[in-house]
């Protein structure tokens, strides 16, 4: 059952075409603005505290692109659209637990983040960028 809701909740996003490549734009930016900051922080300074600026770019790309595609309030946002719709009473009154199918569409969903926008940002910033461990 949560496998089902996972890929229904894939299926679902990986339908909005446009929005997906718009994401991946903005996801873009994102991760140009972020990575701007850090040779200005750093300045003519090779390494802060051990950790060189090739590494903190890294670190910037990684976490705006796969570290923060959960998104935890996203899940209460879905619990008030179905108060407030009433669709909570149909999904309380199914023999299944709530909270597991909320948790599974929302896999579903970031799991599409990540595969669908998170990697191809997080691959043209590698190849524009470089990587570090």
């Amino acid at each position: 059952m949560f496998f089902a809701y996972a890929l229904s909740a894939f299926r679902t996003q990986a339908s909005f075409r446009s929005q997906t490549f718009m994401r991946i734009v903005g996801g873009a930016v994102v991760v140009f603005s972020r990575v701007s900051i850090w040779p200005s922080v750093y300045g003519h300074q090779q390494a802060m505290d051990g950790i060189g600026l090739i590494q903190m770019v890294t670190y910037a790309i990684i976490g705006t692109t796969l570290l923060s595609a959960w998104d935890a309030s996203q899940m209460v946002r879905e619990i008030g659209a179905d108060i407030r719709s009433g669709d909570v009473v149909s999904q309380l009154m199914r023999p299944y637990s709530y909270p597991v199918s909320l948790f599974a569409r929302q896999f579903g969903v970031r799991g599409f983040d990540m595969l669908a926008v998170g990697v191809p940002v997080l691959a043209g910033a590698g190849l524009l960028y470089g990587f570090q461990p």
